[in-house]
C-alpha cells in the first residue's frame, strides 16, 4: 500500500508541474498528436483540455474516442533516457456536460489563467 502511495505522489507531483501533455488521437488513416494544455481532477482520475470543435484533434476523437495522454518532465538531454520521468494515461475522451463544466472550468482556469 505504501508503494501505491508512492507511486501516486510522484504522479500528481508530475501532474501538478507540467502544463501541457501530448496528446494522440486516432484518425481515419493515421494517429495524430498534438500538445494540449491540462488540469488534473483531485482523484487524478480525470485530465480535462480545451480543444475547438474544429481542430482535428476534436474530429479525431468524435470518430474514436481512444486517446492516450503523455506527460513528462524531460530537459532535452541526454541525461533523459536515465532519469526522465514519463507518465502515459490512456481512455477515453467525452466532452464535459455543460453543468459539469461549471465546475470543472475554474480548475483548468486557475491552471492556465492566460487561456
Amino acid at each position: 500500500m505504501e508503494k501505491r502511495a508512492e507511486l501516486k505522489d510522484t504522479v500528481r507531483q508530475l501532474l501538478n508541474s507540467r502544463e501541457v501533455a501530448v496528446l494522440a488521437t486516432q484518425g481515419p488513416d493515421y494517429p495524430h498528436a498534438c500538445l494540449v494544455a491540462f488540469a488534473a481532477a483531485e482523484d487524478l482520475r480525470h485530465l480535462y483540455f480545451v480543444t475547438k470543435r474544429s481542430t482535428r484533434k476534436f474530429e479525431n476523437m468524435n470518430h474514436d474516442n481512444r486517446v492516450m495522454l503523455l506527460v513528462d518532465d524531460r530537459s532535452n538531454s541526454e541525461k533523459d533516457f536515465d532519469s526522465a520521468t514519463v507518465i502515459t494515461g490512456r481512455g477515453k475522451a467525452t466532452p464535459v456536460p455543460y453543468d459539469a463544466a461549471r465546475e470543472i472550468l475554474p480548475l483548468y482556469l486557475n491552471r492556465h489563467p492566460h487561456l
